[in-house]
């Protein structure tokens, strides 16, 4: 190659080294994974939701971790779902319904790390367990379903 060749290859060349490196990530248009909250359906013996038709109301339900500390939850009546964001760095919980009924839980989760670098990774509910077995995943896969005994 001559070095007139030479000559035109090299500007080239540091015109792409110098044009990459002034690009930049926008992360304020990234849609970045949540956190999973524990979401919990409360079925009675013949497999109906007992949330929402004036059996369990907001006041009702109650989730309190190992230090006693009682985690807000929501309650969501069109659902018949119990939401609520657990501490992730525990997972043993007792879920108290009206005073009654006090079931304990062991939640496990699983850090999921992002595969981008502008969003956080997430906290993912792998499996629920209640009274040494695992509670059945709702159809949608967005909570579990919890039996009242």
């Amino acid at each position: 190659m001559s070095n007139a060749g030479t000559r035109y290859i090299a500007p080239l060349l540091l015109g792409i080294l110098l044009s990459g490196t002034s690009c930049e990530k926008n992360c304020s248009d990234m849609a970045c994974a949540e956190d999973q909250d524990l979401q919990l359906v409360l079925i009675d013996q013949q497999d109906k939701v007992v949330i929402g038709n004036d059996v369990i109301d907001q006041e009702g339900i109650h989730l309190i971790s190992p230090s006693n500390d009682t985690l807000a939850g929501a309650v969501d009546t069109k659902t018949g779902s119990f939401t609520v964001r657990t501490n992730r760095d525990l997972g043993l919980y007792t879920i108290s319904v009206q005073n009654s009924a006090n079931i304990d839980l062991i939640v496990y989760q699983s850090y999921v790390a992002s595969e981008f670098e502008c969003c956080p990774g997430f906290w993912r509910i792998d499996s629920v367990y209640a009274r040494g077995e695992s509670l059945a995943p709702m159809p949608n896969g967005q909570g579990f379903l919890l039996k009242l005994e």
